[in-house]
């Protein structure tokens, strides 16, 4: 295959349009909803416990939309038949719950759960009420990550045996907040789902290791290392959040038959390159991972709604993300290597 000719477009939903309800208007659901104005998609309705910041976000992206304080009463009031779930994990796994019960198709943002067990009751509740439930791991639509994900899908680098991912930026700003684990939980995830869809599923065996860099300003640790161990593959993801030089974002994914490789100064500006025995070459990527990534979520949602199958972000297979991400965290937590198969919850 002509590395020039991968087809890593977005999905595409066709006629299918229905009507979407946001629930959770906080600063990630901007990237949301400019994604879906982009895309001509019919939000009807926003709900956050701030009417506020709602308000706000209507009157900017969805002047028509309906303003809601609570989902209850939107699931009760709005035909829509598509809800974006956008807060946090814990409040949103009832959210998630009623809207499974209220017969809608749902996008949960991620991580999808810190609870492995509530994860499965969720996937569970969904096949048992006929809609299809997906998790948010937009990443997957980034520009350099949907080239990656299509060209060895098609098999273009051959088998792949080894995959680097590495993000160094400065992340001080996140000083103050109060959620733990950020760093891998949800930053790292997005990697990690990648590896698991570059590498086909679930490692063996995750190592890990964190550290707070001296002069960094929040309380959770800002530098991490992880590897993945697979039967025949290695993979090693490095996380540097307190960056004061040069910000870069950087990836290579080695086969049999070739490597690719991908720049940037951030992961929205990346360049990719395709190695292979005739040369290089460099894909014309279009778009960025904000908003696009998020609009890419919702295509393969709609998409698989549309034709009636489970979409490639589909929540019973984000639980393999979730419990390698949780893994990786457990081991730097132990000192040890850690099985995904033998964590349960976010520690």
């Amino acid at each position: 295959m002509d590395a020039l000719s991968v087809d890593h477009s977005l999905p595409d939903p066709g006629e299918y349009d229905p009507e979407i309800g946001v629930v959770g208007c906080g600063s990630i659901c901007e990237y949301h909803l400019e994604a879906y104005a982009d895309a001509g998609y019919d939000v009807r309705a926003l709900c956050d416990i701030d009417r506020e910041r709602a308000v706000a976000l209507r009157d900017r992206f969805y002047p028509e939309a309906t303003v809601y304080e609570d989902h209850e009463t939107l699931l009760a009031n709005e035909d829509a038949e598509v809800i974006d779930a956008t807060t946090y994990p814990e409040p949103r796994v009832g959210i998630v719950a009623d809207a499974i019960d209220a017969g809608r198709h749902v996008l949960s943002q991620k991580p999808f759960v810190t609870d492995l067990a509530d994860g499965r009751r969720l996937v569970e509740r969904a096949d048992d009420a006929g809609v299809t439930l997906a998790v948010n791991q937009n990443g997957r639509w980034a520009p350099q990550y949907r080239y990656m994900r299509a060209a060895v899908d098609a098999g273009l680098v051959g088998d792949v045996h080894c995959v680097s991912l590495e993000r160094h930026w400065d992340k001080n700003s996140i000083a103050g907040d109060d959620i733990e684990h950020r760093l891998f939980f949800y930053y790292g995830i997005h990697v990690v789902d990648m590896v698991r869809c570059l590498l086909g599923g679930n490692p063996e065996r995750v190592s890990a290791a964190t550290a707070r860099s001296p002069g960094q300003a929040p309380e959770e640790p800002l530098l991490g290392e992880v590897v993945l161990e697979y039967d025949s593959a290695l993979a090693r993801l490095t996380f540097n959040g307190d960056e004061r030089g040069v910000e870069v974002s950087r990836g290579r994914v080695s086969g049999s038959d070739g490597t690719i490789t991908s720049e940037g100064e951030d992961q929205n500006a990346e360049t990719v390159c395709v190695h292979r025995e005739e040369g290089t070459v460099s894909p014309a990527l279009s778009g960025s991972w904000f908003p696009d990534g998020f609009g890419g979520a919702m295509a393969e949602l709609l998409a698989a709604v549309a034709e009636d199958r489970e979409p490639v972000h589909s929540a019973r297979d984000n639980l393999g993300t979730v419990a390698t991400t949780i893994a990786a965290i457990e081991s730097a937590r132990r000192g040890e290597a850690v099985e995904p198969a033998a964590v349960e919850r976010l520690p």
